[in-house]
């Protein structure tokens, strides 16, 4: 099942990351820290882009994909977020109401009243199938 709740608490991972950052303290464990939440934010992507596609994630600690342990160390792109579209504001795509209209029409009724950022995770998604519309 897709969840968006796995995202946005990815998102506040990644800016609780990015605040501790912003202000070290230069003492190793609180950048242990600000790594600690970097590693939370791309293992519940992971999990949650998984699931999106219909692959059950068990709720634990870590899990394996083959033989890559997800739970590790990740790229060094620290603009994840923003080069994905997962942001607050509606993404430039969404701002064009036919292809906002196609995205809507993927989700159930129960999910179509969302916020911005949960209609950017959701074009992520669908992204597929809404341009295979055009």
């Amino acid at each position: 099942m897709c969840d968006v709740r796995l995202f946005r608490s990815a998102k506040l991972d990644y800016e609780t990351a990015a605040m501790i950052w912003k202000h070290p303290y230069h003492d190793e464990m609180i950048l242990n820290n600000a790594a600690y939440h970097l590693q939370q934010a791309v293992e519940k992507i992971l999990k949650g882009a998984l699931e999106c596609v219909g692959v059950t994630v068990p709720n634990t600690h870590g899990f394996s994909c083959g033989e890559t342990e997800i739970g590790c160390c990740y790229g060094r792109n620290p603009n994840f977020f923003e080069v994905n579209g997962l942001q607050n504001e509606l993404r430039k795509e969404l701002e064009d109401g036919a292809v906002k209209e196609m995205l809507l029409n993927c989700l159930p009724e129960k999910k179509r009243e969302c916020s911005d950022f949960e209609l950017n995770c959701y074009y992520i998604m669908f992204k597929k199938k809404i341009k295979s519309y055009n």
